[in-house]
């Protein structure tokens, strides 16, 4: 079972078909709106629900409340199902098999057009002529053009399916760019998204800039420490770690990477809460857990870290955690999720990503759920700032500004 620590959106359990009451398999009443098939997922999921004791209800009202209401709303919002399709899409993100698409990176503009807001060097889209800010309004499938956008979560992932595709495969989009239609032919190639990015010049005293996006990936902890290890060899002295719009992760790759910031084995780096049996027990992480030869690499190098209201759970430890050790945090408080979801796979072939568990960082333990980690130094950038314009990102050069006062 993989240990998850993320914001992603939470969808609730919901079924549409019906069937008269029966007794399912595990004892209880099921009632009026539950279908007999479904049953098999209830009780799949009710057997963890009881085991970490995530609710004090019976076992009918517990079975009946996720029929009625879905797991998500009757246990916590972070808690959801994921059906086969999404599950399997997970566990590639995970293991970075990638995908059949364009290399280009799309995001919800404010008033829901899907704008292109990056592209993979030398990618496809890129070579057949897609520009960043082109507004994506269309994608062929069978021949016939399809309205797209992303006025929702389900419209976004709709036109993210349609641009993905067989490797080698083309895909037609029409675009507008400046007010004009265009229409572009692209070759669907594979795809490995990278989580970590640095750049490539140091900033102005010599600082070096790294950016998480997120610690979903089974090898981010690794990206993260080649990407550091990159620009210090380029002689920077400093390093501002940015993780705005991080949704989280993996708790063993964060773990990892602030071990490298930590010179002391012994040192406690998260507590796992446990409240089964009422009173909260912690498992310390301690840096040992890793048996990390790299750790402490990175302490006492001065550090900033950019957060955001999108800076979520794992994003969170990290920032908590170098808070913790001394590093200056800059922008704007984070998403206040400081709970671990333990996944359980589904004979579906599904999974059912649970809460069972609540996170503190460092020694004292510093609470994160519901409280935040708030900066040292609140900085807002405009609400219609440009990600890529590094003039204008006022956090960044406070960032900048803050390190070039130490030593």
């Amino acid at each position: 079972m993989k240990r998850l620590l993320s914001a992603l959106p939470a969808f609730p359990l919901v079924f549409l078909l019906f069937a008269p009451a029966s007794v399912g398999p595990i004892g209880v009443k099921i009632s009026d709106n539950a279908k007999y098939s479904d049953l098999k997922v209830i009780c799949e999921t009710y057997v963890p629900i009881f085991y970490y004791k995530l609710i004090q209800d019976d076992p009918e009202t517990c079975v009946n409340g996720i029929l009625n209401r879905g797991v998500s709303e009757y246990l916590d919002k972070h808690t959801r199902r994921l059906g086969p399709v999404d599950t399997t899409e997970e566990q590639d993100d995970v293991n970075d098999v990638g995908f059949g698409g364009i290399g280009v990176e799309l995001t919800a503009d404010k008033s829901g057009a899907i704008k292109v807001s990056g592209l993979v060097d030398g990618g496809t889209a890129e070579s057949a002529g897609l520009r960043i800010d082109d507004l994506v309004v269309e994608v062929e499938k069978d021949g016939k053009f399809v309205p797209v956008d992303a006025k929702t979560n389900g419209n976004f992932k709709k036109a993210v399916n349609l641009i993905r595709g067989p490797v080698g495969d083309k895909v037609t989009i029409a675009i507008t760019r400046n007010g004009a239609r265009k229409e572009l032919t692209v070759t669907r190639a594979k795809i490995v998204p990278k989580q970590v990015k640095y750049r490539p010049d140091l900033l102005p005293g010599k600082i070096g800039y790294v950016t998480i996006n997120s610690f979903g990936s089974a090898s981010v902890a690794k990206q993260t420490e080649a990407a550091i290890d990159a620009v210090l060899a380029k002689g920077a002295r400093a390093l501002i770690l940015n993780v705005r719009n991080n949704p989280g992760g993996l708790l063993d790759e964060v773990e990892a990477i602030i071990s490298l910031f930590e010179k002391d084995e012994n040192a406690i780096l998260v507590s796992i809460a446990d409240y089964r049996k009422g009173a909260p027990t912690y498992k310390d992480h301690k840096v040992e857990h890793f048996g990390a030869k790299n750790y402490g690499k990175y302490a006492g190098i001065p550090v900033a870290v950019l957060i955001n209201g999108n800076s979520a759970s794992a994003s969170e430890i990290f920032a908590a955690f170098l808070k913790y050790k001394g590093a200056v945090v800059v922008g704007t408080k984070t998403f206040c999720k400081g709970t671990v979801q333990t996944v359980f796979p589904l004979s579906s072939g599904g999974s059912i990503h649970l809460t069972t568990n609540e996170y503190f960082v460092g020694n004292p333990r510093i609470k994160v759920n519901d409280v935040c980690v708030t900066p040292d130094h609140e900085v807002k950038n405009a609400e219609d700032w440009n990600p890529r314009d590094e003039a204008g990102d006022l956090q960044l050069q406070k960032a900048v500004e803050l390190l070039n006062k130490k030593p």
